[in-house]
């Protein structure tokens, strides 16, 4: 046999080994992979409140009594993303040195008049102010917080420009001293 027919045959040999073996080899061959990624979004918690103006007034007589639609008022509005929602709180805002009782000060100051916050319901003659609206009915104001409104959002959407109308009733003694009565009260928004 020559020298050329033994290398054809090897390589004939090796080629027919390759063929058989092929299927084997092609049984570990890779033919697809698969990576996942996690995309993740943190959105921010938002909570906005605003009052429609930041002074009520009403002139009254002595001996009188403001009525729902002489009483001044305040409208709240609360926008949120929270999901649990939001709850809105009322206080006197606490003065050092002030009053710090709720009541309405004189301009002169509490040791010359005050119109004391009083809860439930009002007598002309009788001096005293109280709030009404969401929760509250004729509660007194003090400098310890009371919840307004709670909303605890269920449905768990936005809550955008949720209004709460906050009426101050107040009445006048009847030997009131004339003059300007004040108190400033807070109104917060907090997280559920």
């Amino acid at each position: 046999m020559s020298k050329t027919n033994k290398i054809i045959k090897l390589i004939n040999g090796v080629a027919a080994f390759g063929l058989v073996c092929l299927p084997a080899v092609s049984s570990f061959a890779v033919t697809s992979q698969t990576a996942e990624t996690t995309v993740k979004v943190t959105i921010s918690e938002a909570l906005a409140l605003a009052v429609d103006a930041d002074e009520k007034s009403v002139e009254l007589a002595p001996g009188s009594i403001t009525t729902s639609t002489t009483a001044p008022k305040t409208t709240v509005t609360v926008s949120t993303n929270l999901y649990g929602g939001y709850k809105l709180t009322v206080a006197e805002k606490e003065v050092t040195g002030g009053d710090n009782t709720g009541a309405l000060v004189h301009e002169s100051g509490a040791s010359v008049a005050t119109i004391p916050a009083r809860a439930g319901t009002l007598t002309a003659g009788t001096s005293g102010w109280n709030l009404t609206g969401g929760s509250l009915i004729n509660a007194a104001v003090s400098t310890t917080a009371q919840n307004v409104y709670v909303n605890e959002n269920t449905s768990h959407a936005a809550i955008t420009d949720e209004m709460t109308e906050i009426t101050y009733n107040i009445a006048t003694g009847s030997a009131q001293l004339a003059g300007t009565y004040s108190d400033q009260i807070v109104y917060t928004a907090s997280k559920n």
